[in-house]
């Protein structure tokens, strides 16, 4: 018996497949820091490109912050910048807002078309 039980959990043990570990898994989720009133019009617009490009944006403030919380949004905003440029070059975060204005150009323009069965 306690040989059928030996040979069952030792079955049983070499069908597990331990997960690696992705370095993703290692690393903090990206993050841009804002703060101030929002572009209500592009927020959500902004919210799926960043998704597509690795990142999130998180509101940590209104319109009224204090010097301490602007020195480290752009210190934390800084080496989120950094990594994303090591991902997608220097020149990352004009082709981010070139996307950005792409996708809303299209909403407008599926929104006017639409707008018209009224």
């Amino acid at each position: 018996m306690r040989i059928l039980f030996l040979v069952l959990l030792i079955f049983n043990m070499s069908g597990c497949k331990l997960k690696k570990k992705d370095k993703k898994e290692h690393h903090h989720e990206l993050v841009m820091l804002v703060y101030g009133l929002p572009d209500f019009e592009k927020q959500l617009t902004e919210t799926v490109i960043a998704k597509q490009y690795g990142f999130k944006f998180k509101t940590v403030g209104g319109c009224m912050v204090s010097d301490w919380l602007r020195d480290s949004v752009e210190t934390n905003n800084r080496i989120t910048e950094n990594i994303l440029a090591e991902r997608y070059g220097n020149e990352w975060k004009f082709r981010f807002y070139h996307d950005v204005d792409n996708l809303y150009a299209k909403q407008l323009r599926f929104v006017s078309k639409f707008s018209q069965f009224d």
